[in-house]
């Protein structure tokens, strides 16, 4: 049985999923952890799907098409539902965080039982980081009162 399932919802991410796939191969089979990655499809009108259904001939991957509602939320709970590990992550297909944090993170939620990542820098246009701020800035420390990335 694998330790860890990693869900990876993507949508038009053909030009990321092959260094992402190889990126968290290479970290989490170093530090021995058995994984599976389950990719949930929303939809891709792009390559996605059949660079994935390559991929998978050379590394643990389950391709699972979206059937319920478009977006990323609703991707990871078909994801999720799919798991059977103890453990479950979930990363953006978009290479916005590190796939090699999983290792310390499954580390850290053995011993505490959930890990919330917490994105401080990331590359990306003035206009999405302004509306990426203004989002957490209103759901996460005006309505919740947390401090962290609320898209984890």
């Amino acid at each position: 049985m694998n330790k860890l399932d990693v869900v990876i919802p993507v949508k038009d991410e053909a030009e990321n999923v092959e260094e992402l796939i190889t990126r968290i191969h290479s970290s989490l089979s170093k530090a021995k952890i058995r994984y599976r990655m389950i990719f949930v499809d929303d939809h891709s009108s792009d390559d996605t799907v059949k660079l994935l259904e390559a991929l998978s001939k050379n590394y643990p991957i389950e391709i699972h098409k979206k059937k319920g509602k478009i977006g990323k939320a609703y991707s990871i709970l078909e994801g999720s539902k799919k798991a059977s590990a103890m453990y479950i992550a979930m990363i953006d297909g978009d290479l916005q965080y590190p796939p090699e944090a999983l290792v310390e993170m499954y580390k850290i939620a053995r011993n505490h039982g959930v890990v919330v990542a917490n994105r401080n820098n990331h590359e990306t246009t003035f206009l999405r980081k302004a509306a990426s701020k203004a989002n957490s800035f209103i759901f996460g420390r005006l309505l919740l009162g947390i401090k962290h990335d609320t898209q984890s």
